[in-house]
């Protein structure tokens, strides 16, 4: 029996306001992030913390991904992070998604709760693997560490969390590519691969 292979990468793009001087400059780290992102070619991308014109750069030199996420202040702005998902627009579609936020209102943009000194939301989506129309993950990213920022000032924490008994986690690897000693971000990114039987994708193929 063969299994369908999906692949899931996290990649915190913080710090793009420092100065051009810095070493954690989004322009001496720009090059080694799309060079992660093409040497693993994940079909699942989740960026947090990211500015607009960061996307906007990766997504100029990723065309053959889409991207899906809004501000943290909400839709009407694009000057503050946003939390987007790139998807491979050959291999899924994106079905549906929203934004929610960490706080005792998640719905109201830009919303603060229990001392946070900034907004933190959570972007969630569900695709369709184009083959089988195949439902096959719905991600909801960062929950946890957004929450935990606070509270764990330096303590940098990656996730990739998943559910679903069918999705069977085959690897996962903390990377740590660097060009010169500039690194992607002060986050490792994460890289992940499940596996689905396709069994289990022809038996839950939707009408």
């Amino acid at each position: 029996m063969t299994s369908l292979s999906i692949t899931v990468m996290t990649l915190n793009l913080h710090e793009g306001e420092q100065p051009s001087e810095s070493p954690n400059s989004w322009e001496k780290r720009r090059d080694i992030c799309v060079s992660v992102i093409t040497s693993y070619s994940p079909t699942i991308l989740c960026t947090q913390q990211g500015l607009r014109w960061q996307l906007d750069y990766l997504q100029q030199c990723l065309p053959g991904y889409e991207q899906f996420g809004i501000s943290r202040k909400g839709s009407q702005d694009n000057t503050d992070e946003y939390c987007t998902i790139f998807y491979e627009k050959e291999k899924v579609e994106l079905t549906e998604g929203g934004t929610f936020w960490l706080s005792e209102s998640p719905s109201v943009p830009g919303s603060i709760s229990w001392g946070a000194k900034a907004p933190c939301i959570a972007t969630w989506a569900i695709s369709w693997e184009k083959q089988g129309a195949l439902e096959f993950l719905k991600l909801i990213f960062r929950a946890l560490c957004l929450c935990w920022d606070r509270q764990t000032q330096d303590l940098h924490i990656d996730w990739i969390l998943f559910r679903g008994r069918p999705l069977v986690p085959a690897l996962c690897e903390v990377i740590n590519d660097n060009i010169d000693g500039v690194y992607p971000s002060s986050h490792f990114p994460i890289f992940a691969e499940f596996l689905l039987p396709r069994s289990v994708r022809l038996a839950e193929t939707p009408s």
